[in-house]
This record gives C-alpha cells, structure tokens and sequence, in this order.
C-alpha cells in the first residue's frame, strides 16, 4: 500500500528521472575508475604480461614509464592483442618484448572528464578501456586509474535502481 509520503516521493522521482540519469553522465570518470592498477613496462615479454594479467585476473595491462612524478602511460595491452600475437604468428614468440605489440600512443582522459564524454572517445576510438591522468605540478601527467566498459555499465546500472523502487512503490 502507497502512503501518502511514497506517493509524493514516487511523482517527485517519475518528474525528475531524466534529470537524475542525464546528471550522472556528467560525473567525472574518476567516480567509477578503478585506482588499484596493475602496469608493466615496456621491457616485459609476451609471456609475462600474459602471466601477469592471469595471476591478477584482469584483462588489461597498461604499460608505463617511471618518472620522478609517477607513473606516466606509454601504452596498453588488452587481451585482445594477445590474441592478436599469438593468431598472426606460427611461431610463439613469448619472449618477444611487449612493446612491439602494444597500442601507442594510449588514449587517456583527465580525471574531470565527464562519463558522457569517457563513453564517446572509447566509440570514437573503438577501444574498451580508457587510463585515467591526472597532471603534476610541473606539467606532466600520471597515471591515476583506468575506466572499463564495465565499470560504465556498473554505473549504468546504478541509476537503473531508480525503476526499480518506482515498481515496488505501485
């Protein structure tokens, strides 16, 4: 049964519903970015990265360069260019250095970068993951997190739990 308090609640939330799921468009990827990255360098091999990203359960391995101000991104490996090396070769190559095989330059996106505008550059770009910078003081950016299409549709997600109390209150 609807009280009268729910009710109001429920017209409040069906008149302003767009305006909540347009608003979190506009809330900066760094919201939903994962901090915890695991990199590598360009010196790794094939088989390392391939076992790194195993033993981290992930799917990406955004390769760096240190610097006195951090970490600074040179280039990704996702796997798909693992998958990618092993299918275009007869030999394994494993102990290939992974720099000739990673994307570079790496797309990357500030911290303030609005979700709407993170899901446009990843369609433009037709990639999956987007690393996350931010800039030192003198200039130079570090890598600060990544954004997956997953967590975009985590996000998305979140704001689907709306309809979800607007059905349980009718």
């Amino acid at each position: 049964m609807i009280n009268a308090g729910s009710s109001i609640l429920k017209n409040y939330i069906i008149e302003h519903f767009e305006v909540c799921v347009m608003d979190a468009f506009l809330f900066p990827v760094s919201k939903y970015m994962i901090k915890k990255i695991i990199t590598a360098t360009i010196s790794y091999t094939v088989q390392s990265v391939c076992k790194t990203m195993y033993e981290n359960n992930i799917g990406c391995l955004v390769l760096t360069k240190r610097t006195t101000s951090g970490l600074v991104p040179v280039g990704i490996v996702t796997e798909r260019d693992i998958v990618k090396i092993i299918g275009s070769t007869d030999l394994f190559i494993g102990q290939a250095a992974i720099r000739e095989f990673m994307s570079s330059p790496v797309v990357t996106v500030g911290t303030n970068t609005t979700l709407s505008r993170a899901i446009d550059i990843m369609n433009a770009k037709k990639i999956r993951r987007l690393p996350i910078t931010s800039n030192n003081k003198d200039g130079t950016e570090k890598l600060v997190g990544i954004i997956s299409n997953r967590n975009i549709l985590k996000a998305i997600g979140e704001i689907n739990h709306i309809p979800d109390f607007l059905e349980m209150c009718s």
